[in-house]
């Protein structure tokens, strides 16, 4: 047979592969910046997010920072807390379906109720850091990034029912500040009332020294 040569090339592409999807969980709120990573990302195969479940409906969500094995994207609202499937969509609108091989939340969004604060006991603490508070609110549950944020600074917090998680005061200066609590390390939830860091209280002398018995 005769075969007729043009200068025309074929290009073959590698399928974008995705290996995890962090932050895995957020609030239905959305708004929550994940970081997918995997290998073979271009800028063609992965110009947007796609979350899709009974709430969310094939929502995109553009790409807001790209590179060859991490790219980001921010999460749409839902309707109620459930799991969702994520995938990447190219510049020809192919779904790149998300592998999760190598983790178990990889491809996956949990959207859960948002965070409501209640109580937080003591409400004020010494400067030099080291006081248990308790907060009280939910619905919590056990997560690694789970932590509480007092002023600007983050400390871990310990998970101790779905109602309530404990904290550690930091140093702080002395003011009224502010304290939230995050689920996920990204998205805060601020109680109404401030937190109070006072100074050391200190006793220089007592007057009078005695009296009566009673």
């Amino acid at each position: 047979a005769d075969f007729a040569k043009r200068n025309t090339h074929f290009e073959y592409n590698a399928i974008p592969m995705v290996r995890n999807v962090l932050p895995a969980h957020g609030s239905t709120y959305g708004g929550t910046k994940i970081k997918v990573t995997g290998d073979n990302f271009s800028r063609d195969s992965a110009q947007s997010c796609l979350f899709w479940g009974s709430g969310v409906s094939f929502t995109a969500s553009p790409v807001l920072s790209y590179g060859m094995a991490e790219i980001t994207c921010a999460v749409p609202a839902a309707m109620e807390p459930q799991l969702v499937s994520v995938s990447i969509i190219g510049s020809e609108g192919t779904k790149q379906w998300i592998e999760s091989g190598w983790t178990k939340t990889g491809g996956t969004f949990y959207y859960h109720d948002p965070i409501e604060i209640t109580h937080v006991t003591p409400n004020s603490a010494e400067t030099t850091g080291g006081t248990d508070i308790m907060i009280q609110g939910g619905t919590f549950f056990p997560d690694e990034r789970l932590s509480c944020m007092f002023g600007a600074k983050v400390v871990p917090a310990l998970f101790v029912n779905p109602r309530e998680v404990s904290c550690t005061t930091p140093q702080h200066a002395a003011g009224l500040y502010s304290v939230s609590v995050t689920q996920n390390g990204q998205d805060y939830e601020e109680f109404r009332s401030s937190f109070h860091f006072h100074n050391v209280l200190r006793v220089d002398g007592i007057s009078p020294v005695s009296g009566p018995s009673r």
